[in-house]
């Protein structure tokens, strides 16, 4: 005989009360040999804690790859989902799930559904199968047309009880359908009246729908945990940057964390912190202003300063045009000049010495504006071109016209006539403009640089003379100028003062 599958809800109210009662209380008339266990939601309930343990111990921290971090919540939303919709569905489910035989019929109940068939000589072979050790773990019951139902035991005595209970069934209904006692097969068949009593029209409940809201809801909130998740982890990363750029309060590190978190929670509190930088730095400017300094000269650094301030671009470009107006005298080491041999002026002005020369004045420049304000609040920065450039040095050298005799008896230079060896002396004019970038006001300062009219000279014997003397006129005149431009802007030393 084939199994026949019903609703639970469409059998009638007498066989729903016997199934429900065989099941929660078995007795002599019943063999119970399954009940759907809790297992899998112990187990999910324990994973989804773990996972969630996971979840709210790495939120704030900005080191755990946020991935991880959103793979766990989901996973645990979906668990917990799982979990929740099984619950439900336990609770929903008008019948527990179980597997159990009555004297007459071998009962299957599952989500909802009830399967059931008559195994009274239907039964044609009862085979044992066994686990890896050998013992009897399940009857494989063989009934007409080779269908097999497996019917779990926990031991080869479980076995034989079932098997006892079986025999000693078949034994009994056989009697009473011998001596035709209808009441007492009325009372062993649960299911005599399904096919007179079953309500096609009552409603019954459906696993598949709460799967589907089940998946529905996971899915909303793991979208929603996604979100959490993702703010909480933004903020950790937002705060490790805030807290990092205060531990070392500079210009520099607000700007980092403006650069990184352009809308950090902090981005307000960074730009106030960069103002007060600016703020203190004019400050410090004005308090140390050297003496004789110019007002305007001042006022452009000023202006440079609130530029940075305005624009965040503190790199002050400096470009340096240079023009060599020297005659030429060729490659020879000297010259005749007026019946005198004239020293030439070799490589001393070439345009690598005069790069290198400059650089020593950017240098100072970037020294003497450290001194009092940070380097990343403003300083000052070799130009590409002068184009761009927001403070532009020209400077020219020239000759003089003087002739600069060796002192044969005091070892000095002095521009005279002695007859020792001679070199042409030179002089540069320089003019500096600083452009304030945020207006049409500049500053210049123009200046003529001539070497002293005596000069000490280094006579040691791997310096040649030209090497020694038109080095240090260029370099005076550079230092001249180096002086000269601190003074005006308020930076100079005392050295500079000294000039």
């Amino acid at each position: 005989m084939t199994r026949t599958n019903i609703d639970f809800t469409r059998l009638p109210e007498r066989t729903r009360e016997r199934i429900r009662r065989r099941i929660a209380n078995p007795g002599m008339d019943t063999r119970l040999f399954s009940t759907e266990g809790r297992t899998h939601l112990y187990v999910g309930l324990g994973l989804a804690l773990l996972l969630g343990w996971f979840v709210l111990a790495t939120v704030s921290d900005p080191y755990t790859d946020l991935t991880a971090k959103l793979v766990a919540a989901c996973a645990t939303v979906a668990i917990l989902s799982w979990c929740a919709a099984a619950l439900y569905a336990r609770w929903k489910e008008p019948v527990r799930g179980a597997g159990y035989f009555t004297r007459i019929h071998l009962v299957r109940t599952k989500r909802g559904q009830v399967r059931f068939r008559p195994w009274i000589r239907h039964i044609e072979k009862v085979d044992a199968s066994r686990d890896g050790n050998g013992r009897v773990n399940a009857l494989l019951l063989t009934f007409g047309q080779g269908d097999v139902e497996t019917i779990p035991v926990r031991s080869g005595e479980d076995g034989q009880a079932l098997l006892g209970f079986l025999s000693e069934s078949e034994t009994s209904v056989v009697e009473a359908a011998s001596r035709t006692d209808l009441d007492t097969l009325r009372d062993l068949d649960d299911f005599l009246d399904v096919a007179e009593e079953a309500d096609p029209e009552r409603p019954h409940w459906s696993r598949s729908a709460l799967g589907a809201k089940a998946g529905a809801l996971a899915l909303g909130l793991a979208a929603l945990s996604s979100v959490g998740v993702v703010r909480s982890h933004d903020y950790a990363v937002d705060l490790v940057s805030w807290e990092s750029a205060l531990a070392e309060a500079t210009a520099t590190s607000f700007r980092t964390y403006l650069a990184e978190k352009p809308k950090g929670r902090w981005r307000q509190a960074a730009n106030d912190s960069i103002d007060a930088a600016y703020a203190n730095a004019a400050q410090a400017y004005e308090a140390n202003l050297s003496a004789g300094h110019d007002v305007q000269a001042v006022a452009a650094i000023q202006d440079l300063l609130q530029y940075a301030r305005t624009t965040g671009v503190y790199r002050v470009p400096v470009a340096f045009q240079g023009t060599n107006q020297l005659p030429d005298y060729g490659s020879t080491e000297s010259f005749v000049l007026g019946g005198r041999t004239i020293y030439n002026y070799g490589d001393s002005f070439a345009t690598t010495r005069q790069r290198e020369r400059e650089s020593s004045v950017l240098f100072a420049l970037q020294s003497a504006i450290a001194s009092v304000v940070p380097g990343d609040v403003l300083t000052f920065v070799e130009a590409g071109d002068s184009v761009s450039a927001l403070v532009v040095v020209e400077y020219q050298v020239r000759e003089t016209g003087s002739i600069y005799v060796e002192s044969t008896s005091s070892g000095y230079l002095s521009e005279g006539t002695e007859t020792g060896r001679a070199f042409r002396g030179v002089f540069f004019t320089w003019r500096c403009t600083i452009q304030s970038p945020s207006s049409d006001r500049r500053y210049q300062l123009r200046l003529q640089s001539e070497p002293a009219t005596s000069i000490d000279t280094d006579r040691a014997a791997d310096v040649t003379p030209v090497e020694t003397v038109y080095n240090y006129m260029a370099q005076s005149a550079f230092h001249d100028f180096q002086a000269n431009l601190a003074r005006r802007v308020g930076l100079a030393t005392p050295t500079d003062n000294s000039r």
